[in-house]
């Protein structure tokens, strides 16, 4: 392959792409492409920081053997992937219209669906060409649509995998059986740990979570909660709810440890949290660690500060959760006051370059070992890059192994002290 610019956004990527698609003729195996259209946001939207954000997630997490990323002179980025690498390519595409969510682009459904377009190169490498160049040769002008829709089958396809898409009228079939559901039994925990060494897991906090897997089998079975990102964080505030009535029970509140929930600002500002803090015991053992999305953050900053004052006023805290390696340089941990940072854990950090590994854990220094959170944590290898970055705080399903096999130690040698006696 030819070398990429990896962070260069001017137009010679133009002529560095028409290169790449005579190569790519004779690789095609198994790719895919995806082409991300910020030429269609406002202008203020798409100025060359903003574009240097967009792509900086393809950056940091896309190998150079899994894909490459073009930018056009127009701001479009076309990433080429393979499609082993297709998973990581979507969780970017949502960052990417997370960040952007404020553009009008994204209030008209028609529009919204076109920001991003498919491509099958392996299937349809010709028309995948074509549309291209097309878009290469006057990059101002509109491309034709059919160019970059992918075959109708597929598209047919791809919804049955994913599911019934998530609709007002399908919002309010989950809403009405929400109202009938018993969620303790989706309720699940999990642990946020000290990892030192050889050391016994030290846990620190609890997360209380409602699984949305479990719960779209349980309430609706089929339906895709996530299709529709605005629908879906209204269900997030139904769930909302409903965890704390859950935080509200009599075998929560006999638990010492602090409890983490995942909340809206809407929800803590709400008069149903309202009832819920005054219907609290004044001698409660535990507190509450409130966890908060960017996006969500974001939208409303005078709602956060408000929120945060009145959350640490309170003697309970505030986690930004869900931070990845591309937002590092997003945003300012410090100047928002949180309480606790979690970044999320990818199987590709221990492949970062050397500047991304340096930003990270100058990340963590930053934050503080004893408030950043390196989550789902799924292997040990998780956790040796954890500590080698600064981490000691980890949260994830290897977590839980431990945690359980440090119960049965103790457990084991409980039993074994008694039949001594």
């Amino acid at each position: 392959m030819p070398t990429i610019p990896r962070n260069d956004t001017r137009s010679g990527d133009d002529e560095l792409l028409l290169s790449y698609l005579v190569h790519l003729s004779a690789h095609r195996t198994g790719r895919r492409a995806v082409l991300i259209r910020l030429s269609r946001l406002l202008p203020h939207n798409r100025r060359s920081h903003h574009v240097r954000t967009a792509i900086s997630g393809f950056e940091t997490r896309l190998s150079r053997r899994d894909g490459q990323f073009f930018v056009l002179g127009s701001s479009d980025v076309l990433v080429v992937y393979r499609s082993e690498a297709h998973a990581i390519i979507e969780e970017e595409i949502r960052r990417v219209r997370y960040l952007f969510s404020d553009d009008p682009l994204f209030q008209d459904n028609d529009s919204r669906d076109s920001f991003t377009v498919l491509y099958n190169i392996d299937a349809a490498f010709g028309p995948f060409v074509d549309a291209i160049r097309s878009a290469l040769r006057d990059t101002t002008e509109k491309p034709n649509e059919a160019d970059f829709l992918p075959d109708a089958r597929e598209r047919i396809r791809d919804r049955q995998l994913r599911g019934e898409a998530l609709t007002p009228d399908v919002l309010a079939k989950i809403e009405a059986a929400l109202a009938q559901t018993d969620l303790s039994s989706l309720a699940h925990q999990q642990t946020v740990c000290v990892l030192n060494g050889q050391q016994s897991p030290a846990p620190r906090f609890r997360e209380l979570y409602i699984s949305i897997s479990d719960l779209r089998d349980a309430v609706l079975p089929g339906a895709d909660f996530t299709a529709n990102p605005w629908l879906f964080r209204h269900l997030t505030k139904t769930l909302d709810q409903r965890v704390l009535s859950l935080l509200s029970m009599p075998e929560q509140a006999g638990n010492t440890r602090d409890i983490s929930i995942n909340i809206n600002i809407s929800t803590l500002i709400s008069e149903e949290f309202r009832k819920f803090e005054n219907g609290l015991n004044a001698s409660r053992p535990n507190a509450f660690i409130f966890e908060l999305q960017a996006p969500d953050i974001f939208s409303d900053i005078e709602a956060y500060l408000f929120v945060r004052d009145h959350v640490q006023n309170k003697g309970w805290r505030i986690c930004l959760d869900g931070l990845t390696c591309a937002d590092i340089d997003l945003y300012d941990v410090r100047g928002l006051g949180v309480d606790l940072v979690k970044i999320v854990w990818d199987q590709r950090m221990p492949a970062l370059v050397v500047d991304a590994r340096e930003r990270l854990a100058a990340m963590v220094r930053e934050i503080g070992s004893s408030r950043a959170v390196l989550c789902r944590v799924d292997s040990r290898v998780a956790v040796d890059f954890g500590h080698a970055i600064g981490f000691s705080m980890f949260q994830g399903r290897y977590v839980e192994q431990l945690v359980s096999q440090d119960a049965r130690r103790r457990r084991l040698s409980l039993e074994r002290d008694r039949a001594i006696r």
